[in-house]
This record gives C-alpha cells, structure tokens and sequence, in this order.
C-alpha cells in the first residue's frame, strides 16, 4: 500500500464543476500513470525541440517566426490521441474554476455547432457565432485571449509547429480567398521529435487500444473526456494516418522517455526530409 507521500503526490484537487457531467462529489482526482507517462514525454519533446531550434539559429541562421501572442495556427484542426484528450480533460477538471469550465463548454459547443454547419450538415450555427467567423477565425476552445488556456498540456501536434514564414501566412492555410503564400513549416522539429510520437503510439496500444482509432479533433476529445451532452451527436473523426516507424533513440539522436514506464524498444526506420538539414 502506497504511504501518505506517495498518495499526496498521486492525488490533486479538483474544481467543483456544477455541469452534471463531471462528478460533484470528487474531491481529489487521482493522477493516472497515462498522465505521468504523458508528462515526462511532453518534458522530453520540450528538450528534443529546444535543442533543434538552438542547432538551426547557429548552423543555418534559422529563426521561427512563432511568437507568444500569435495564435493563427490556433485555427487549424487540432488532432489528438486519445491519451492527450484524457489528460487535457484532466488537467481543466483539476485547474479550471467553473466559471472557466462554462465558458470552455460554451466554447467547445460553439465550435462543434459551427463545424457542423461548414460540413453541410442541417444543424443550426449559434447565435453567438458572427458572419465573420470561419475555420479562419473560430479557434480552437483552448484559446482564451490569443494564449492557450491549456499551455502545459498542449497536443504533441501544437508542440512540433513552428514556421519559418509571416503569420500571415499560417492564417492563409483555411482561408481559400487568401493571396498569401503557403507557411514554411520546419519539418526538422517534427523529425526530432517523432521517436517521441511513436513512443505514445506504443504505450496506447500496450494499453490496448487502437492508436489511429483513437486520433480524434481536440473539440470533439475534449466535448467526449468532459462528458459534455452535445459531443454525442458530433460523428468521429476520419481515423488519422498513423507515424512513420520511429528510429532508435541511438540513431536518432533523442533521449529515452524518463518515466519509468517500461516498454517495448521502438522499431526502426528511415528519417524524413526537413528544412534546415
């Protein structure tokens, strides 16, 4: 039996969220080892990216335009395991007050309804949504005030973008009326970090689910973790196209995940071409 430090350490408060939804009589929410998986990953793709963006700025003279306050790529589809959904979910029970939580269920409801209506679906767009907005302009739930709500949590997918290109550029990709040129992605962040990747591929399936199955909208993850009433008539997500087998840590140059999960070593394979290389 774990003893009272262990437990304390397992254990963080949770919000009272007065949405029937999400439990009224939790007090503590335990910290899952997906979590704790989860967390030392994000820790290690952190440094994989840091380390890559510092060897690009001296041996190529690359700089991302990326700064904080620039949330253009905030409007993108958001795609998520459903690891990250369950610690997102997670991370806004235990640290959203519940004014917080209303307003991000109203959010996510918003952006689900308005998606619906862009696919052609019958389904009414809401009131709130303005004749401006599009998958151009309605970001992502997370978004509050141009910075991400959910920052120490965010999806590997929001980690690995950086561009090299204007933000203009970034808000050119959902807009088909934009004279602006395609954003310069630095690809070499995503070759860095995808031993990583494939690493959260195998401990989901280790779990025993389906990894690509599993890939869903970060609205619809989160609307589906949260136990929000509207999420059941949103449809799936098309199942996404799963990693390229990951290379060795020994090849690729990256750290082991230092979680003490134990898990299979990942399988080898043949790196991509990137910018900056």
């Amino acid at each position: 039996m774990a003893d009272a430090s262990q437990r304390e350490e397992d254990m963080a408060p949770a919000e009272h969220n007065p949405a029937k939804s999400v439990s009224e009589i939790c007090l503590f929410l335990p910290v899952t080892p997906e979590e704790r998986f989860l967390k030392a990953l994000y820790a290690s793709v952190d440094e994989a990216i840091s380390c890559s963006l510092e060897r690009l700025r001296h041996e190529e003279g690359m700089v991302p335009s990326c700064r904080l306050g620039c949330s253009h790529c905030c409007r993108f589809p958001i795609l998520m395991s459903v690891a990250e959904a369950r610690t997102l979910a997670n991370f806004v029970k235990r640290t959203f007050r519940p004014e917080q939580i209303d307003a991000l269920r109203m959010r996510t409801h918003q952006w689900q309804r308005l998606d619906e209506s862009l696919r052609g679906r019958s389904l009414p767009v809401p009131p709130s949504a303005g004749e401006d907005d599009s998958p151009c302009t309605l970001p992502c739930p997370m978004l509050v005030e141009s910075e991400c709500s959910v920052y120490d949590v965010r999806p590997l997918l929001c980690r690995t973008h950086y561009v090299l290109s204007h933000p203009r550029s970034c808000c050119s990709v959902n807009d088909p009326k934009s004279l602006e040129a395609r954003p310069i992605v630095i690809e070499s962040i995503k070759e860095a970090t995808g031993f990583y990747t494939a690493a959260m591929k195998d401990f989901i399936e280790e779990g025993g689910e389906d990894y690509c199955r599993s890939m869903t909208l970060l609205p619809h993850g989160l609307a589906v973790e949260m136990g929000w009433d509207f999420s059941r008539s949103v449809e799936a997500a098309p199942p996404a196209a799963c990693p390229p087998p990951a290379r060795s840590p020994e090849r690729s140059g990256a750290p082991p995940v230092q979680d003490g999960t134990t898990r299979p070593a990942p399988r080898s394979g043949h790196p991509a071409r990137s910018v900056g290389r």
